[in-house]
């Protein structure tokens, strides 16, 4: 989506403290702070002088709501753009900004006329606080006037899936800057029917304490510095996981997650070839280049491979009889330019060679969406801005996350067992399910309506397979709105990539 309201969260907390410090699981991503450009780039950096956050995990999911005072320590007035990456699968709930000190919440438009309250506002001197989608998960609101030597308020929402590991574990990431804030004050609440509370990190020693039905903790410190990121771990989850929610309106939404089966039939044939496209684009600049680089040379020897790199076109094919001599090559090419998808997919081969593709998906040329001739090319992204919801959808679904995947995996989904795909929801009683259509690498979670007060579910998977059936009442149903946001976030990432298709499903 290129001009919906988009949201950032920026966790702070308050400095460690004596008490022992916990390593963040290792299925979560990293993913860098936000920055801001200012027009003037002679004027001292924008400040974070006070941070207020309210985190709510209901089921596989969380929201955020952020407000943040920004500081401009200069003697003039300053204009700037807040640049913001999203975790995979986040969308925005909410936005506002404060006109004459009071916060002003936005609301979603169409671009057409964003455009025209854009124009019209900025040239009052206002600003119209439009947010837009810049690509794949990277989003960017400008921020006008900043005044001399004052300040302006913004507050931000968003909704995202947790984190989750290969077996099914699940966490929540929530990154931090470094620099001195006035105020910090954090809230975060989880609702989890388990007697064992959720494990923290990143505020010192403070923990979760247990109030009516959620696991609470609550910070509010003045002129520190934070030193780590905020994360929050589920305790040990069940195979099978369910979670309702009545929303404000009296619909009631629902959540079911369960562990995926492994396919034990014998593996297909080893490849011959691999046909490798390499995105060497300027997008890719920050792509882990080793994790990447581990996958090629965990392939079996015995496999031959294929080079085509491509920018703004893609380049003459070249032969490699080894991973070695490939991944010596891999290492000598530059990353500039831009990226245009469509002149890459008319070059595909056909040959039914298997195809790897190592890319972020940021088309910065063509602007088209994302399609692909080949059924069995598989994506593999290894950095944290990338489009990920444009290569599932042009791929089948067969993406290959290596920040969430370590090679060795990786390498099993590629040669190995290729994971089983969710074909289907069977049962009775729900409508509107979003999650189907997707390789089933770990845990899999399905959203979706309950129409009648019961409603019987199950997982259909390839093969004939399904999932143990889910029993959900609309009687045991908390009051929220979580699963109704995350449903509607799916549901804008499904259509995102088609977002000129989809314009008034989106609004």
């Amino acid at each position: 989506m290129k001009n919906a309201a988009v949201s950032w969260v920026v966790l702070l907390a308050t400095a460690a403290s004596a008490f022992a410090q916990l390593a963040p699981p290792d299925f979560l991503i990293p993913v860098p702070p936000p920055r801001i450009e200012l027009a003037d780039t002679n004027s001292a950096p924008m400040q974070v002088q006070e941070l207020s956050v309210a985190a709510a995990v209901r089921g596989l999911y969380a929201t955020v709501d952020t407000t943040l005072v920004f500081l401009n320590p200069n003697p003039r007035l300053l204009e700037g753009d807040l640049v913001f990456p999203l975790p995979d699968g986040a969308a925005v709930c909410g936005y506002a900004l404060d006109v004459n000190g009071v916060l002003v919440d936005g609301v979603v438009v169409k671009k057409e006329k964003a455009r025209v309250a854009f124009e019209a506002e900025t040239r009052r001197r206002v600003d119209p606080g439009l947010v837009e989608h810049v690509k794949g998960n990277l989003y960017r609101t400008r921020i006008y006037p900043l005044p001399a030597h004052g300040t302006r308020t913004l507050r931000l929402s968003y909704t995202a899936p947790l984190a989750l590991a290969p077996n099914g574990d699940a966490a929540l990431l929530l990154p931090m800057p470094r620099d001195p804030i006035e105020k910090l004050s954090v809230k975060i609440e989880v609702a989890n029917d388990a007697a064992e509370a959720p494990v923290l990190g990143g505020l010192g020693d403070r923990r979760f304490a247990q109030a009516e039905n959620v696991w609470r903790v609550e910070s509010t410190s003045t002129n520190a510095t934070p030193g780590e990121d905020v994360w929050v771990a589920l305790p040990k989850l069940p195979a099978n996981l369910s979670s309702v929610e009545k929303a404000p309106d009296g619909s009631t939404w629902f959540s079911i997650s369960t562990i995926a089966p492994l396919i034990e039939d014998k593996p297909p044939d080893l490849p011959a070839r691999f046909h490798i496209l390499w995105d060497a684009s300027g997008s890719r600049a920050t792509a882990d280049l080793k994790k990447e680089f581990d996958l090629i040379s965990a392939l079996p020897a015995e496999i031959a491979y294929t080079l085509t790199v491509f920018r703004d076109a893609p380049e003459p094919a070249r032969e490699f009889k080894t991973a070695a001599d490939l991944v010596a090559a891999l290492k000598e090419v530059p990353f500039d330019g831009g990226t245009d998808f469509a002149a890459l997919a008319a070059a595909i081969p056909t040959d039914g060679v298997p195809i790897l593709m190592f890319t972020d998906g940021i088309d910065t040329l063509s602007d088209k969406p994302l399609v692909f001739p080949r059924a069995n090319l598989r994506p593999i992204v290894s950095q944290t801005t990338a489009d990920r919801e444009a290569l599932r959808q042009a791929c089948s679904g067969m993406l290959i996350d290596l920040q969430t995947t370590d090679p060795s995996a990786a390498r099993a989904q590629l040669i190995a067992h290729p994971p089983c795909r969710v074909v289907g929801i069977v049962g009775t009683g729900f409508a509107s399910v979003q999650g189907g259509g997707r390789p089933a690498v770990n845990r899999v979670t399905v959203l979706g309506q309950l129409t009648t007060p019961e409603a019987t579910v199950q997982i259909e998977y390839t093969g004939g397979m399904l999932s143990d059936p889910f029993t959900l009442r609309a009687a045991d149903a908390r009051a929220g709105q979580t699963l109704a946001t995350a449903w509607a976030a799916a549901r804008v990432n499904q259509l995102s990539p088609r977002a000129d298709q989809f314009e008034d499903d989106l609004l």
